[in-house]
């Protein structure tokens, strides 16, 4: 449309509307060629009509309302973005919780308040120092790495407690819980959120629990311990009770039986001392009356039987006051290094006599060595019974034979008769204080069995054994050990 076909009056108006036009769209009429718009093309302006510019206008206006409104809009949502970013940034910061991003090659990408507060460093310093190794305490480092790997490959949240090191110097125990997050973008991990809470009172409380476990476990274990005392006191006292008791019994039985015994002993005592007094005062009584008469011959053999009678009185007597010493004093012992085989002799010279009234052949086998070690009286006494008792149960003209053998430490003495020998039943008497038996020799000799267990409890004083073997007819072996001489031990 050309300017020059208008009125003065509306070529003002026109130009009055094609400034308002420029001044709502800041178009360049100057340097407009074709200019698409919306849908259509927009040719040069001077070819439209005034209408058509208002109604371009109009719309224009419209738009730059909706423009207005969305752009008031748009600044009340930035507000409002501002304000819950602040609301929230104060939420994170003051959290009682600590939180620290990092990123996947442990670096602190960003911590909050609270875990600022925690290390006592501040925003800056901790993102100078880039890594959280740096404030775990050293002893748990490995920890650490170990927690941060898992976080890398599993994927999956992670915890531990673990120490860190304040800027004081302080190690605290912290609780670290860590989650992978993935990028806005990809699903590739980028960074590491990680919560810290200060667990110290929890850990202090947790130790002073286990503190006070420790210390009442500790008491349980005392008092236990003391109950038990208590219980075994009680145990071992009703044991000692019930011990004595059966203690009391078993001596109240054998005082019982021992009393039977005595009654026993006394009883063959009388008779045995009864017999050969018997025969000595009727063998006196003849020989009294009728000295004169009696030939040479007889009166040998008279002679001779009042010896033996009396030998066996006083052997009895003899073994009767020593058994009875034994059992009301005791006795000591007084040990000496000495020969067998010389005390064999002495021996053999006592009873010289009354083996040949038998004539009976006692034969000296023993060693000379080695020496043995103990009370010699007594094992004198000892074989003085033993020679008794084989001349008592050997026949005429029997024999008697004394040997002795080394056994290790010890030196077994023998003493083989040829005599009448004994039954099972009669050797399981023998020794026994219960069981006391009177036998006859092999020419009426008197005897309790007294001197059996008189030698028994010498041997055993001196630590030795005694023991028999014998079979009816066979005759009978007594032997028994006592320890060989030291002095003889290092010679040899």
């Amino acid at each position: 449309m050309d300017l020059g076909s208008h009125t003065e009056e509306e070529n003002y108006e026109l130009q009055m509307l094609r400034h308002l036009f420029a001044k709502l769209t800041n178009f360049n009429f100057k340097s407009a060629g074709q200019k698409d718009l919306e849908h259509g093309h927009m040719h040069d302006l001077s070819q439209l009509e005034p209408k058509d510019i208002v109604a371009i206008i109009q719309d224009l206006e419209s738009h730059q309302e909706e423009l207005r409104v969305q752009n008031e809009e748009l600044v009340a949502s930035k507000l409002e973005i501002d304000r819950l970013y602040t609301k929230y940034q104060d939420i994170y910061d003051n959290s009682p919780i600590g939180y620290l991003i990092i990123n996947i090659h442990g670096q602190i990408v960003e911590v909050n308040q609270t875990a600022v507060q925690l290390l006592g460093y501040n925003k800056e310093e901790i993102r100078r120092f880039k890594y959280l190794t740096i404030f775990v305490a050293p002893e748990d480092r490995g920890l650490y790495l170990q927690f941060f790997s898992l976080l890398i490959t599993a994927h999956t949240p992670r915890t531990i407690a673990l120490r860190l090191k304040r800027r004081s110097g302080e190690n605290i125990y912290c609780h670290l819980e860590g989650i992978a997050d993935s990028g806005s973008y990809s699903n590739r991990l980028t960074e590491f959120r990680i919560a810290i809470s200060d667990i110290s009172q929890l850990k202090k409380a947790e130790d002073e629990v286990l503190r006070l476990n420790k210390s009442l476990e500790k008491r349980v274990q005392e008092r236990t311990e003391e109950l038990e005392g208590v219980n075994r006191e009680l145990t071992q006292e009703i044991s000692e009770r019930k011990a004595i008791e059966e203690e009391l019994r078993v001596t109240a039985a054998e005082l019982k039986k021992l009393n039977v015994a005595k009654d026993k002993l006394f009883s063959l005592i009388a008779h045995d001392l009864r017999s050969p007094f018997t025969s000595l005062l009727s063998l006196l009584n003849i020989m009294v009356n009728s000295f004169e008469n009696i030939p040479e011959d007889k009166l040998k053999e008279y002679l001779n039987k009042i010896y033996t009678n009396a030998k066996s009185v006083f052997n009895l007597i003899e073994n009767l006051l020593q058994w009875s010493r034994i059992q009301i004093e005791g006795f000591d012992i007084l040990p000496t290094h000495f020969s067998i085989q010389s005390l064999v002799d002495k021996v053999m010279y006592i009873h010289k006599q009354q083996a040949e009234l038998k004539k009976i052949t006692i034969l000296n086998d023993t060693q000379s060595n080695p020496f043995i070690y103990a009370d010699q009286n007594m094992v004198g006494a000892v074989l003085r019974n033993l020679l008794s008792n084989a001349i008592k149960f050997t026949n005429k003209e029997g024999v008697i034979r004394f040997n002795s053998e080394v056994q290790q430490n010890t030196l077994k003495i023998s003493i083989e008769d040829s005599g009448i020998g004994m039954d099972p039943d009669v050797q399981s008497s023998l020794f026994r204080q219960d069981r006391f038996i009177s036998t006859s020799g092999t020419n009426n000799e008197q005897g309790t069995g007294l001197g059996l267990i008189l030698c028994k409890e010498l041997i055993e004083k001196n630590n030795g054994e005694i023991d028999v073997f014998s079979k009816p007819g066979k005759g009978s072996t007594f032997w028994f050990t006592l320890p060989i001489s030291p002095h003889s031990l290092n010679k040899s």
